[in-house]
C-alpha cells in the first residue's frame, strides 16, 4: 500500500508540473509537457544574446555607417520574441490571453496617437501611396471589428470605443491643425480615424445582421 500511495503521489506531482500548479484548480493546462524546459531555455537565451550582442562592439570596433545601423537593429529581432514567449507563458497570460492582447493593442494605439499628436506631414501626392495609406486604415478597422465580435460583450464595448475614440480624434484633427480632411497632413492620426470609421460601420452591420449585441459564438457563426 505505501508503494502504491507513493506512486500516486509521484504521478500527481508529475501532472501538477505539467499543469504548472493548475491541476487542482481545474484551469486550462498548458499544451506542452516540456513547459519547464522551454522556460529555462528561454531564460538562458535572453541574457546570453544580450551579453553576446553587447560584447561584440567591445571586442571588435564597428565603423559608423550602414553596417553599424543594421547591427543595432538586429538585437531586438531576437530579444523581443524571446521575452514575448517568456511573458505569454505566465499563468496570467494563460488565463487572460485575449484580454491582455486587446489591452496591449489599445495601449500601442494610444502611444502612437500621443507620439504623433503634433507632428505634421506633407500632403500625400503619390498615386501609389494614397491607396496604401487608406488600405492600412481599412485593415486596422477590420481588425477592430473582428476583435469586437470575437469576445463576449465585445460588440457593445467595441461600438462605444470606436464612437468615443473616433469622435475625440475627429474633433482634435479639426481644431488642432485643420487636418481632418487633408490628404495626410496628420498622417498617423488620420489613418486611425479611418480605422475607427470602418470599424464603426462593420460593427453596426454585424449588430444588424445578428439582431443584437452578440459575439460570434453566441450568434452561431463559424463555431
Amino acid at each position: 500500500m505505501p508503494i502504491i500511495a507513493s506512486r500516486e503521489i509521484d504521478q500527481k506531482e508529475g501532472q501538477d508540473s505539467v499543469f504548472i500548479g493548475m491541476a487542482s484548480s481545474g484551469r486550462m493546462p498548458l499544451l506542452e509537457k516540456c513547459y519547464e524546459k522551454r522556460i529555462i531555455i528561454l531564460l538562458l537565451i535572453a541574457p546570453s544574446w544580450i551579453l553576446l550582442y553587447s560584447l561584440i562592439p567591445v571586442l571588435f570596433k564597428l565603423r559608423q555607417g550602414i553596417g553599424a545601423d543594421i547591427y543595432r537593429f538586429i538585437e531586438p529581432i531576437v530579444t523581443i520574441p524571446v521575452n514575448y514567449f517568456i511573458l505569454i507563458s505566465a499563468e496570467v497570460f494563460t488565463d487572460f490571453n485575449n484580454e491582455a492582447t486587446i489591452a496591449g493593442a489599445i495601449l500601442i494605439t494610444w502611444s502612437h496617437l500621443f507620439a504623433y499628436r503634433k507632428q505634421l506631414h506633407y500632403a500625400i501626392h503619390s498615386n501609389f501611396l494614397v491607396p496604401l495609406w487608406f488600405l492600412g486604415g481599412i485593415l486596422n478597422g477590420i481588425l477592430l471589428s473582428f476583435t469586437a465580435i470575437n469576445i463576449q460583450h465585445g460588440t457593445l464595448v467595441g461600438l462605444i470605443y470606436v464612437i468615443i475614440m473616433g469622435s475625440l480624434l475627429a474633433i482634435y484633427l479639426r481644431v488642432s491643425s485643420k487636418g481632418l480632411f487633408s490628404k495626410g497632413k496628420k498622417l498617423v492620426l488620420q489613418s486611425y480615424l479611418i480605422s475607427y470609421i470602418v470599424g464603426l460601420i462593420l460593427i453596426i452591420v454585424w449588430i444588424i445582421v445578428v439582431r443584437g449585441f452578440k459575439d460570434r459564438k453566441s450568434a452561431g457563426w463559424f463555431v
